[in-house]
């Protein structure tokens, strides 16, 4: 990751004069399934924390390729 963002952010800065990325970041490695559920849960909600959007579902760039969306309806 750091590797990714060090060369992505020197290109954007050289052609843009502006940052890409914020100064940093948290990783950790997810264990059980459970908690992937749950992480995925608490980001599929950020538009809605950021009053983007009422319902997360309505937000256009919703999408997982590990987690069939799916499984959260009706889930409150």
């Amino acid at each position: 990751m750091k590797m990714f963002k060090q060369e992505s952010s020197f290109a954007f800065k050289k052609k843009y004069k502006n940052s890409l990325w914020q100064r940093s970041y948290y990783d950790r490695v997810l264990r059980k399934e459970e908690t992937l559920k749950e992480v995925a849960w608490y980001i599929m909600n950020n538009p809605v924390r950021k009053g983007l959007v009422d319902d997360y579902r309505s937000y256009a760039f919703l999408g997982s390729l590990l987690i069939d969306i799916k499984e959260f309806d009706g889930r409150t």
